[in-house]
């Protein structure tokens, strides 16, 4: 129906290691079964077992696409014992978070309060017929995405009206 848009991830470079962090939909679902907040990873921050919750989810999507002989939790291991590297773990995790989030159009209080994932869920696999397990494995911010352009093809919802500031100086 759409074009599969490019998924959307955090590459980042720790010692000589490239990786790159992704927050689906079902990795903060199993973020929040384990016990976390996972839009807030700064108060969990001294809490090494929310620490390393956070990495193996984020890290996951990574882990398919290596060819190694190492586990994710060798590499979680590695990466948790890095002096000097946790603030900058947790500042690559809170960015990958922010990213998987999905634009906030307007600033109505009341608008942000309306938005809930149950809502979405129901937008995208009841309405769009999108299967399930695609579902979970986008962002928030892809799903809003294609909720928001399959609502304004449909006419369900008008485009949103974006507006360009010239410098007439």
């Amino acid at each position: 129906m759409f074009i599969e848009m490019k998924k959307q991830v955090l590459n980042f470079g720790i010692g000589k290691a490239e990786l790159w962090f992704r927050y689906d939909i079902q990795a903060l679902y199993n973020i929040e079964n384990s016990g976390f907040d996972p839009f807030d990873i700064f108060k969990q921050r001294d809490n090494p077992k929310a620490v390393r919750c956070f990495l193996e989810n984020g890290l996951a999507d990574w882990y398919k696409g290596v060819d190694d002989n190492n586990s994710l939790d060798e590499y979680v291991n590695r990466l948790m014992s890095m002096e000097g590297f946790q603030t900058e773990l947790i500042a690559y995790i809170q960015a990958a978070i922010m990213l998987s989030l999905p634009n906030q159009r307007g600033s109505s209080k009341e608008k942000r309060e309306k938005f809930s994932i149950l809502s979405l869920m129901t937008a995208c696999v009841d309405v769009m017929r999108m299967p399930m397990s695609e579902f979970m494995s986008s962002t928030i911010r892809e799903a809003s995405d294609r909720w928001e352009r399959y609502a304004v093809a449909m006419g369900y919802r008008k485009p949103v009206e974006t507006f360009k500031e010239f410098d007439d100086e």
